[in-house]
């Protein structure tokens, strides 16, 4: 007997015992980086459901401890979903046409599209992704807080916007290159810290 319970299409395998001593830490690390807590305590719940079956399986004299040991669960790696998501999300807004807007804005480079793409690839935390008029790509972050971190993507250049709780008193910009990647990873983690 084997038991599969799958979250989504991208996913990896893992046996049982090795997952279920790994969920209680990844649970609480996600919590640490923003995720919704009502997802981390449905989580929660169900790690410790499956713990609960899986003694229960064991303890049951009816059921022979090789045929428990076989029970495995394949959990998806959001990170990844995520960035999967943001790469088609690039490949679609790469088809844009000249005035996709309405408003006269032209379709976006393979050379922007390329730069956004190597972004998104190298970034442990995934941004919202929304093309602009500017013949940019805006990367976007908010906290529960209503903290606000920006990325306006050229061709060559970046422009940086933070404001801590969407006090634009305390609003910070700065622009770099745009092949400085690790400056950008260094940005986003801070803001989730």
């Amino acid at each position: 007997m084997t038991n599969i319970c799958t979250f989504a299409p991208t996913c990896v395998s893992h046996s049982l015992t090795e997952w279920l001593a790994t969920q209680q830490s990844e649970c609480f690390s996600y919590c640490s980086v923003g995720a919704e807590k009502e997802i981390i305590s449905i989580m929660q719940s169900w790690v410790q459901s499956m713990n609960n079956y899986i003694q229960d399986l064991h303890n049951n004299s009816m059921i022979e401890s090789d045929q428990a040991k076989q029970c495995s669960i394949s959990v998806c790696n959001e990170t990844n979903m995520r960035k999967e998501q943001n790469l088609r999300r690039l490949d679609e807004i790469s088809t844009l046409q000249d005035n996709w807007d309405g408003y006269g804005a032209k379709a976006f480079s393979e050379t922007l599209i390329q730069v956004c793409k190597n972004i998104v690839s190298a970034l442990e935390f995934q941004p919202s992704i929304f093309p602009t008029g500017r013949r940019s790509v805006q990367f976007q972050y908010e906290l529960d807080d209503r903290s606000y971190l920006e990325f306006e993507i050229f061709e060559t250049s970046i422009a940086c916007l933070q404001v801590p709780q969407r006090d634009y008193t305390k609003a910070i910009t700065t622009e770099f290159p745009a092949s400085d990647i690790e400056r950008i990873k260094e940005i986003v983690k801070k803001f989730y810290e």
